[in-house]
């Protein structure tokens, strides 16, 4: 995957090996990556951040799992400088303003079964200017909104 200067709405991509062979089969992976939100932050004049929701699926197997990457410049180089991983059939990004974000995600409770978690969270990122970082500021979980 890269990151390209322009946000996509949606992008596919799949890492599949070039010619690699084990025991005369080719190697195939068993996960297919979707970039489902692709969001640019400008918290301060020349700073820039990337923040991707992925989204893995498991070809070969059951779940699809939800991860928030965010990448920016560090050194002068791009780094990973922010990361949520382990989410259940996925999660939701929105871009507040350029320095707050939140990540909506479902939150299961022991009897819910697994297609269908009762209740569901978000986390509030906010950007702290002196330690150039965005911190959780906000953690609320309760159950689902009736649509």
């Amino acid at each position: 995957m890269y990151l390209s200067s322009a946000p996509s709405s949606s992008r596919r991509e799949r890492a599949i090996p070039r010619g690699e062979v084990v025991d005369g089969q080719p190697l195939r992976s068993d996960w297919e990556i979707t970039i489902n939100q692709d969001l640019t932050l400008h918290p301060e004049p020349g700073v820039a951040f990337r923040l991707l929701n992925l989204n893995a699926s498991h070809l070969t197997g059951t779940g699809t799992w939800g991860h928030a990457l965010m990448y920016g410049c560090k050194e002068g180089r791009l780094r990973r400088v922010f990361e949520t991983v382990g989410h259940l059939y996925g999660i939701r990004l929105a871009k507040l303003d350029e320095k707050t974000f939140t990540i909506q995600y479902n939150v299961y409770l022991p009897n819910d079964p697994t297609c269908c978690a009762s209740w569901e969270g978000t986390d509030t990122y906010t950007w702290f200017p002196q330690e150039r970082e965005f911190k959780r500021t906000r953690s609320i979980k309760g159950p689902r909104k009736s649509n």
